[in-house]
């Protein structure tokens, strides 16, 4: 697939992407320099085993604030950084149609670093690494196409050394890059007309491109979401069908099983998130006949855990597990209302109600909860009202 191209340029949340069956979609002064520190305590162990049971999940959540104008935390690493979205513009509580660009910070700072070095009509950070080097996508201008990048930058180097590098494999016209591991592997899919869809793997150091086929009769596949082992997962589809997959590298895809109601409708089904260990987060529907249940595999060769509570909500999706099993994601009401969710290996718990957060916020899409337990993602106060970064670290 050719190789990394270079220019300096370079929304939907890390899920399900409408692509495939029906229902599968919806110069100034250098900045303070931080040490790498571990802001739980403790350094995260190398990943192995599934470790079940062997950690216990916080039910009590401390808020950490975030810096004004942080809309989205997409991501955490053990040093404390965080990437996701900023707002450009000053905010006075209202939505504005102010663009939003790719941001990092550390959870010590008060203030967003923007590092979109394209003046992009939009941007966003998807990913980013023990390292501190960052992936997302941006757009240029209204009405083009999202083009991948990569910011292979150190968070404490001063911007007048920052560079800012497309993602943009030889052939495709639209790019987008949703994971980076600690070895520096990106993982994504790339978009060339009329209908040519491919997930991505780029090898570490801006190596090789290779691509994620899909599975003999789909036509299409995405990845979305990369481990420190190199194993891809994310969706290959055809226009009846979505299928969780894994890509075991350097293997084909492997299609991920799904419990037997759901295997036996002919269910589909979609991969969000692998942890170090291999378990695997997503979820699985059949359009107008179950609707969509947050599920979790313990590996790529095990049948998906149904994780969905109705009591709680009408759907849900998983968007991150971590090394214990513990799986983070959002649930739909029958009202209507986005929440998220935390699922502690036994049940699903509303992620507000563990949480003491300001009046009316409520923590409605976590993105990500890592090996320590930390929790990041998106809140609201209403309708009408902005976006809202939140970081949450186990009392």
């Amino acid at each position: 697939m050719g190789g990394i191209s270079r220019r300096n340029w370079l929304g939907s949340t890390i899920g399900p992407i409408v692509y495939g069956a029906a229902g599968c979609g919806r110069p100034e002064a250098p900045p303070p320099s931080h040490e790498p520190v571990d802001v739980a305590g403790t350094t995260p162990p190398e990943a192995g085993p599934a470790e079940r049971g062997s950690a216990r999940t916080a039910h009590a959540y401390r808020l950490v604030p975030c810096p004004r104008g942080a809309e989205v935390a997409a991501w955490i690493n053990e040093h404390g950084w965080v990437c996701g979205t900023m707002t450009v513009g000053a905010r006075d509580g209202k939505v504005h149609d102010e663009p939003s660009h790719a941001a990092i910070w550390h959870v010590d700072e008060k203030e967003c670093r923007d590092i979109d070095m394209s003046s992009s009509t939009w941007s966003r950070a998807v990913a980013l690494n023990r390292r501190g080097h960052v992936v997302g996508e941006a757009r240029l201008a209204p009405g083009e196409q999202l083009g991948g990048f990569l910011w292979p930058n150190r968070p404490d180097e001063p911007p007048s050394q920052w560079r800012w590098d497309a993602l943009m494999p030889e052939g495709y016209q639209g790019s987008h890059a949703y994971a980076i591991n600690e070895h520096g592997s990106i993982a994504g899919y790339a978009e060339a007309p009329p209908a040519r869809i491919r997930g991505f793997l780029v090898e570490s150091g801006g190596g090789r491109w290779r691509e994620l086929s899909p599975l003999a009769d789909d036509t299409g596949s995405l990845a979305m979401a990369l481990n420190g082992a190199g194993h891809a997962v994310g969706n290959s589809y055809s226009a009846r069908r979505n299928h969780a997959v894994i890509w075991p590298a350097p293997d084909g895809p492997v299609r991920l099983k799904l419990p037997t109601e759901f295997e036996a409708n002919d269910a589909d089904s979609f991969a969000a998130s692998i942890a170090g260990h291999g378990a695997i987060a997503g979820a699985c529907w059949k359009f107008d006949k179950f609707p969509r249940h947050a599920c979790l595999w313990g590996g790529r060769d095990e049948v998906a855990r149904d994780l969905h509570d109705k009591k709680l909500g009408w759907t849900s999706d998983a968007t991150s597990v971590n090394r214990h099993g513990h799986v983070v994601g959002n649930y739909q009401t029958t009202r209507g209302e986005l929440r998220g969710f935390l699922h502690d290996g036994s049940r699903m718990l509303d992620l507000t109600s563990l949480a003491r957060t300001p009046e009316k916020l409520v923590l409605r899409s976590p993105r990500m909860i890592d090996d320590r337990g930390w929790i990041i993602g998106t809140g609201s106060r209403g309708p009408g009202r902005p976006p809202e970064a939140f970081v949450l670290r186990p009392a």
